[in-house]
């Protein structure tokens, strides 16, 4: 019984990173009329077993009224790290500073 639980456990630290980091933040992103997602950098720690992560810019774009006027209102900020399985990592290492989402 006990290794049925450290099994599962297991799975669930494994699946925990299985997520596209891109395809979640694009989903957070969609309220925005206009958005553009850009791989900031990306990070191998560890040697035995390494621990992926990738950070990402994010610009936004969006409409707001500002003493009276309606304006463009630009944000940029960048996320924590996020780690990311090994292929996924590898999916998104080469595009660093080049846009991997946008909507406009």
């Amino acid at each position: 019984m006990a290794w049925r639980v450290a099994a599962l456990a297991l799975w669930g630290l494994i699946a925990c990173g299985s997520k596209d980091p891109v395809r979640e933040l694009i989903r957070d992103l969609d309220r925005y009329p206009e958005y553009s997602l850009i791989v900031d950098d990306t990070r191998i720690e560890g040697s035995f077993f390494p621990d992926y992560a990738l950070r990402f810019q994010v610009l936004t774009a969006a409409g707001q009224r500002v003493a009276g006027r309606d304006t463009i209102v630009y944000e940029e900020r960048r996320t924590d790290w996020m780690e990311v399985r090994e292929e996924t990592f590898y999916r998104y290492e080469k595009y660093v500073g080049m846009v991997v989402a946008s909507k406009s």
